[in-house]
């Protein structure tokens, strides 16, 4: 009994990592699709227009990217 109980725990140890591993590897897919998105030509061109109108947005925008 003992030792069933032992594999039992070992099973489920396995299972949460690979939880945790699927977890963090989509963390990242998003992540790396948020600075895809950032260094977009579109992105470029908003931020552009915002610094020629002299928008209050535009600082948040570069203390957050700096």
């Amino acid at each position: 009994m003992f030792r069933f109980e032992v594999l039992k725990k070992i099973k489920e140890n396995r299972f949460l990592a690979s939880a945790e591993l699927i977890h963090w590897k989509q963390r990242m897919a998003t992540f790396n699709n948020l600075l895809e998105q950032i260094k977009s030509p579109r992105c470029r061109a908003v931020v552009g227009v915002l610094q020629i109108v002299k928008s209050k947005s535009i600082i948040r925008w570069k203390d957050l990217v700096c």
